[in-house]
């Protein structure tokens, strides 16, 4: 296996020319389809278009899918495209029907053995996920293309929680965890069906956690296998979910433990292959600094054919040329940029501000501690509280506390890569992305970024509040490695008092001090 060293070719100019040249590839293939076939996976379409800026006025396929059904179907069956049966008609970009292989040749049996049952477990995902999320961006709006997507997704409510249930039962590991994986990355899906997605990961969590770091197949020819595929989909709903920091670190760390000479990834003794790529390097390359992705750049770069697409099986075509186009653009980003921060859980969330309470910085720091490349990085922690808090208090009365607290706590949510805590009280806590050991990819400090942020608070302060006095900021920042940030909080909660003994009252910009030569563990 091979492990990917700090010193990262994707810094080379050479490997971003030839990702800029592969994503161009995909785009211009991508322009090439018209969207009124209900056989080119049309949300999937329409959500690529849109994320490459291109206006596209979704009406006419409403319209059209609006004219299928006229009874309340929705519990039945949906209005959009959803099963095998659409198979037959994909176009040329699929290839043919009878080329179609599966992407682990483990599976080629079960592929053909029943096509039907193998192409609706991999495709309805996709589908379910992709099309609730376009349909819940659309119905944001107020035309009628948002009547109508608003419309759909209500009448379809019953069928989704069905689908969605159906992959809580534990009873095909990879196609759980894929389903679980498709939802996650879409917010909108996600947010809509987190009861059900929470269900499959709690599912698979309990029973890896029970036998191993790795999640293990569950149905012939994969049964009582470890899957790299389905560890990874595991580790990415978690994250995704703010569920279970350890098990998420360890599924990591093993995940990329698994990484093959070429770059690539793949399942039990088979060879790397595109999808199984694709997962674990989203996963890796939002969430491990010590991790190179490099090495699977190239590998998945390789995999294009010249028309421009990629394909693992056949008909996913569309969608997953988008996604390697879109994950390709993320991974030449510095990985502060790209850091996947773990999902606030709503028992981590403090009402009153808006942030994650604390409990949710104990979560990272077990996170943080469980995965190599985190332990070992260099992060950056800031200690706040509001001096003269009390009195906002005490002379505006505490509705207006209350405000001046949320205000002060979602300016500090806008600090780019970073993650702002409520510690408690008016006291805060906010820690910087993470940066690999010896890393060219660092930007503006933490510290920097809030020197920025105490000299503009108190005009954000007074542009809600008026000309009242400045509840001002005093701030200590540290810098650390990943192993370290329960310690490191402990030390700023010491060092915390003796920065309102010096600054009893501070200037209304407050104040920021450096610490240096602490906290490194």
């Amino acid at each position: 296996m091979a492990e990917s060293g700090a010193s990262s070719a994707i810094s080379t100019l050479d490997l971003e020319s030839e990702v800029r040249a592969a994503v161009s590839r995909a785009d211009r293939a991508l322009e090439t389809l018209p969207i009124a076939d209900e056989t080119f996976l049309p949300a999937s379409l329409m959500r690529a278009r849109m994320a490459r800026g291109q206006t596209i006025d979704p009406l006419p396929l409403l319209q059209e899918w609006a004219t299928r059904q006229t009874s309340a179907a929705g519990s039945i069956r949906y209005r959009w495209p959803f099963t095998h049966k659409a198979l037959r008609m994909y176009g040329h970009w699929s290839g043919p029907i009878e080329a179609w292989r599966a992407w682990r040749p483990r599976d080629q049996a079960a592929l053909a053995e029943n096509p039907d049952a193998f192409s609706t477990r991999f495709l309805s995902p996709i589908i379910l996920a992709d099309t609730v999320e376009w349909l819940s961006q659309l119905a944001e709006g107020t035309d009628e293309a948002s009547v109508l997507a608003s419309t759909f997704l209500v009448e379809s409510r019953t069928k989704l929680r069905r689908d969605m249930a159906q992959w809580a039962q534990e009873t095909h590991a990879w196609g759980d965890t894929w389903a679980l994986w498709c939802v996650a990355r879409r917010p909108r899906a996600l947010a809509l069906l987190h009861p059900f997605a929470l269900a499959i990961a709690e599912a698979y969590a309990d029973t890896t956690l029970s036998h191993g770091p790795q999640v293990l197949g569950t149905r012939f020819p994969l049964h009582g296998l470890p899957l790299v595929s389905a560890s990874a989909q595991l580790a990415t709903g978690l994250v995704a979910l703010g569920s279970h920091p350890k098990l998420t670190g360890t599924l990591a760390s093993w995940v990329r433990s698994a990484q093959h000479d070429d770059g690539g990834f793949g399942d039990v003794d088979g060879p790397s292959d595109i999808l199984t790529t694709l997962v674990a390097a989203d996963l890796l390359g939002g969430l491990d600094p010590g991790w190179d992705p490099g090495s699977a750049i190239a590998y998945i770069v390789e995999q294009q054919e010249p028309s421009g697409w990629w394909r693992a099986f056949g008909p996913e075509t569309v969608w997953l040329t988008s996604e390697i186009g879109t994950w390709l653009t993320g991974a030449i980003r510095p990985f502060s940029a790209r850091f996947h921060w773990p999902e606030v859980a709503l028992a981590n969330r403090n009402r009153r501000t808006g942030l994650p309470s604390y409990d949710y910085y104990a979560d990272l720091a077990r996170l943080f501690q469980e995965l190599p490349g985190l332990a070992d990085s260099d992060v950056e922690v800031a200690f706040l509280d509001m001096a003269h808090f009390g009195q906002v208090n005490n002379r505006l009365g505490m509705a207006v506390g209350d405000a001046c607290l949320r205000e002060f706590a979602q300016a500090l949510a806008r600090i780019p890569d970073s993650m702002a805590i409520r510690d408690g009280g008016d006291e805060f806590l906010v820690v910087g992305a993470p940066v690999g050991k010896g890393s060219n990819d660092r930007g503006p400090s933490l510290a920097d970024r809030l020197d920025d942020f105490r000299r503009a608070w108190p005009a954000t302060f007074r542009a809600t509040f008026g000309n009242q006095a400045v509840p001002a900021a005093r701030i200590l920042v540290a810098q650390t490695d990943g192993r370290s940030l329960v310690e490191i909080r402990d030390e700023l909660g010491r060092e915390i008092a003796r920065l309102k003994e010096q600054f009893p009252d501070p200037p209304e910009e407050g104040v920021l001090v450096r610490l240096t030569g602490r906290g490194q563990g």
